[in-house]
């Protein structure tokens, strides 16, 4: 069994199940039966073996292609009806209407000039043209990354100094938002000790291979979370709007990558500030001297100081 007819099975069965309507735990019920069946023809040696393999490869002179060969050599393996795969998958978990999400982008050293950020559209993914590869994005292909509910982790994220300013972009859903969630734990009732073991080890695999580490010189590293999220965490529209992964720097918490086509359709955006972090008793403080907030032309961004009627009105939570 290839991937795409993997992807159109998984289909099926997430519209013969009447998947979106369920709850987590009778997702897994109704999984862990071929879960069983699969992990059953796993050999554990064999398994680590391939781990080991691909873990020694030396990925900078490999292709797109061979990276994702490369991939489904690990999690590929013979049953009677072919080649097969584990996917640790236990359903789309959801945001509730109403969630804050946060983007950060950091401002220049000689970009102090107010006001920095003017357009709405600088509020959302960048434009194509300048787009890097990136954790889940090819070059070129605008994603809109965001943490939600927790600002200090987007900043955190950026590795922006303490006391260097920054853009804090906020967002919040209008709608459920879906995920598809990579590195997730699974629900191991059901399973015997040597079948958890198995599927610790793909879900392992999947998690340390996506939230890798990638610095300056190293980013064809990205080649490999691209291909984990967009070919084994890629769900019909319908039952997911974004990819939900573990945070770089707090893996107790997560980051929320967009769709392009759900971004919009279920975010709104709720306005920027001006901040900057410092250390006060152990503890992490925001400095906000400005906010904005979208103009009545939809087009623009108006800034207005802390402690405004407008700064009281739209983030109610700044205080001096």
């Amino acid at each position: 069994m290839n991937l795409e007819e993997r992807k159109r099975q998984l289909l099926n069965q997430l519209k013969s199940q009447n998947w979106a309507s369920m709850s987590l735990e009778e997702r897994i019920k109704e999984s862990i039966k071929e879960l069983k069946d699969h992990l059953h023809r796993i050999d554990l040696l064999d398994l680590q073996k391939k781990i080991d393999i691909f873990r020694k490869l030396n990925f900078k002179n490999l292709s797109y292609q061979e990276v994702g060969k490369s991939v489904n050599d690990v999690i590929y393996f013979d049953t009677p009806r072919g080649k097969c795969s584990i996917l640790p998958f236990s359903g789309c978990p959801s945001y509730p209407l109403g969630t804050r999400f946060y983007r950060v982008r950091a401002i220049p050293k000689d970009d102090r000039k107010l006001p920095p950020m003017s357009k709405v559209c600088d509020c959302w993914e960048p434009p194509k043209e300048i787009v890097k590869i990136g954790r889940l994005n090819k070059a070129k292909e605008p994603l809109l990354y965001t943490t939600p509910a927790h600002p200090i982790i987007a900043v955190e994220e950026l590795k922006i100094p303490d006391n260097e300013w920054f853009y804090l972009i906020e967002y919040e859903a209008t709608q459920k938002i879906n995920v598809a969630t990579i590195g997730e734990n699974f629900n191991y009732r059901g399973l015997d000790d040597n079948e958890r073991l198995k599927l610790q080890m793909i879900q392992d695999f999947f998690c340390h291979e996506f939230i890798r580490d990638v610095g300056k010189g190293t980013e064809y590293l990205y080649r490999i979370s691209e291909y984990i999220a967009k070919a084994f965490f890629n769900f019909p529209s319908e039952f997911q709007d974004a990819w939900r992964y573990p945070s770089i720097t707090k893996k107790e918490n997560y980051n929320v990558c967009f769709r392009p086509s759900k971004r919009k359709e279920k975010l709104k955006l709720i306005g920027v500030q001006i901040a900057s972090i410092c250390k006060v008793n152990n503890q992490t403080i925001f400095k906000i001297p400005w906010i904005a907030t979208e103009a009545h032309d939809g087009h623009n961004l108006l800034y207005y100081r802390t402690g405004s009627s407008k700064q009281r009105e739209v983030f109610p939570e700044i205080t001096s």
